[in-house]
């Protein structure tokens, strides 16, 4: 009787402790790390501009591009090839596009699903600060193989209801792959970007430095917080 006892307690304490060990990392301390990985919320949240240059490695072409934002106003990307310049520009009401490689003579303002697929980049300071206050919900997931390394996985909703399904490396809590569907030529697709070479700049804001996917490479070369930038960038002559 008492070694029945004895093991019936045993049992007891082991899955109180299973249970209490596995819930020890929860959604919201996995994304507190993830943002004091990046320099802490308080820090982030004091991002208005960001000013990205570097490449896009695609189909054996190196393009330079430039990604200008203003934090909640307007997010562009300019980029060429062969001498001919374009651009993409995303704000809260509007967005165009200008693509001379297409034969595009004039920018084209995009459609209204394109803005609502878009929106979500104005938010530089990261979606997930404040993540509740701003109506977004994460969720805890399974973990996930992600090139060997059992990482941990977040289904993030946006307030608008696209999904993002995000990965955290469990040894630095740096997010390394990022999926999401969207929709392009009237299909959905999905979106598979892979996230690495995490590097503070100058101001010590940690951001990734290589973003890689099914569409080419992006390698940036500098990243520069809170510089002016001309909110005219986001307007077009019409």
């Amino acid at each position: 009787m008492m070694k029945t006892t004895f093991f019936s307690i045993l049992t007891m304490v082991c899955i109180l402790f299973t249970n209490v060990t596995g819930n020890a990392q929860t959604a919201d301390e996995i994304i507190n790390k993830y943002l004091e990985a990046l320099g802490g919320q308080e820090k982030l949240k004091t991002i208005q501009t960001v000013v990205m240059e570097g490449s896009l490695s695609v189909q054996g072409f190196e393009l330079p591009i430039k990604l200008s934002s203003v934090h909640n106003k307007g997010v562009r990307q300019d980029f060429s090839l062969n001498g001919m310049n374009g651009y993409s520009i995303i704000t809260p009401t509007a967005g165009w596009n200008f693509n001379p490689f297409q034969g595009q003579t004039k920018p084209e303002p995009v459609t209204a699903d394109d803005i609502n697929e878009g929106i979500n980049q104005l938010d530089i300071q990261s979606p997930f600060v404040d993540y509740a206050a701003k109506g977004h919900a994460i969720e805890l997931l399974e973990n996930e193989d992600i090139e060997g390394t059992e990482c941990h996985k977040i289904r993030f909703t946006y307030k608008n209801g696209k999904e993002e399904f995000c990965f955290f490396d469990p040894s630095t809590f740096y997010m390394v792959r990022q999926k999401s569907k969207t929709k392009a030529n009237g299909q959905e697709i999905e979106l598979v970007s892979d996230l690495s070479g995490y590097s503070p700049n100058e101001q010590g804001y940690v951001f990734p430095m290589t973003i890689g996917s099914a569409m080419g490479t992006i390698t940036m070369k500098s990243v520069k917080v809170n510089t002016t930038v001309a909110e005219t960038l986001f307007t077009v002559d019409k």
